[in-house]
């Protein structure tokens, strides 16, 4: 029953007794944790209407609209390390100082989630909702354990679908198709495609493995310029933010990609604050033979300053395996 409004308050009366609602259920993020966010695709709207469905997520587009929307959840405001994309999933990995100055939950999700939704649509023209999940690790080890176990659900999903079709087309039922394969072991499906005439290899590493985004090298250009009374020659250095490096030649073995795992989680993260449509994404074949490897930023060329500003992956300090110093860093403000 209600028992009535006695009086209208005041805007500041409103937000004191209001507020308490919004904001005691909304955790703030523990310091000194390794968060990943995980964002699940959920298609929605006319312009998936007509195609195969069997295409989804697989095809040539979707592939294009995941890649902007991971593009976009690594350049829209947080400082971020690695980004893992299989199927119909983006797992983003950011780095530690984004779990500073007691940050929100709901901000992190909302203002992710939002971003990957508009990169998904201009990298395929399509409209999708992603469902976030949010990871607090305690451990590096905890991430790259993540990530492995990522790139098993990438392979389990995968070649679950090629099951499926292929069963649908002998004339089983969804239904029935899912109590056969509920026990598939991941060797199973594998071992069920070789059967079907099919090598498994055959299929494309991206498709099998998924595929990595992550922080390649700035870019230092030598300038010349005529100052002073007596035209003087002097020379600076222009940084150029690093690109995004694309990385859909995964290591095929396990022990390879944990070692490639190690490498690429043990950097700082970058955070990139220009327009995500400047941001140059490039191929991880056309990288420097040492790419991912942690280097000193003096020689990367230019002042130091600038480019430790700039691309924070290639200070020579790497993230500690387990909780310990932070090296001095400090919070984003």
């Amino acid at each position: 029953e209600m028992a009535g409004i006695s009086r209208i308050k005041t805007l500041g009366e409103y937000q004191r007794i209001m507020e308490r609602f919004e904001n005691f259920n909304d955790g703030a993020i523990l310091p000194d944790l390794f968060l990943v966010i995980r964002l699940d695709a959920r298609r929605f709207g006319p312009g998936w209407d007509g195609g195969p469905d069997d295409e989804y997520p697989y095809s040539k587009r979707c592939a294009e609209g995941f890649v902007g929307a991971a593009k976009y959840l690594m350049s829209c405001g947080f400082r971020s390390v690695f980004s893992f994309l299989h199927g119909d999933e983006v797992s983003l990995f950011l780095d530690p100082l984004e779990s500073a100055n007691a940050r929100r939950r709901h901000k992190l999700i909302s203002l992710l989630s939002s971003a990957a939704v508009i990169g998904f649509f201009e990298g395929s023209q399509r409209n999708v909702l992603f469902h976030a999940k949010l990871s607090e690790m305690p451990t590096l080890d905890h991430v790259v354990e993540y990530f492995l176990w990522q790139r098993k659900v990438a392979s389990r999903n995968f070649f679950s679908s090629v099951v499926r079709r292929s069963l649908l087309t002998q004339g089983m039922s969804p239904g029935e198709i899912d109590s056969k394969t509920s026990r598939f072991s991941e060797s199973d499906r594998i071992e069920y495609v070789r059967q079907l005439g099919i090598a498994p290899e055959s299929f494309s590493k991206l498709d099998r493995l998924g595929a990595t985004l992550t922080w390649g090298y700035p870019i230092a250009t030598s300038t010349q310029a005529r100052s002073g009374a007596k035209n003087q020659a002097t020379s600076d250095a222009t940084i150029t933010p690093p690109p995004l490096v694309y990385d859909d030649e995964l290591p095929e073995e396990d022990d390879a990609y944990l070692h490639y795992l190690e490498r690429h989680l043990r950097r700082e993260g970058t955070l990139y604050e220009g327009p995500a449509k400047d941001l140059n994404i490039v191929q991880a074949k056309s990288q420097p033979a040492d790419w991912g490897v942690v280097r000193p930023i003096s020689e990367a060329g230019g002042k130091e300053s600038d480019i430790a500003r700039l691309a924070p992956p290639r200070s020579a300090r790497l993230l500690p395996l387990r909780p310990g110093p932070q090296g001095g860093r400090k919070p984003r403000s």
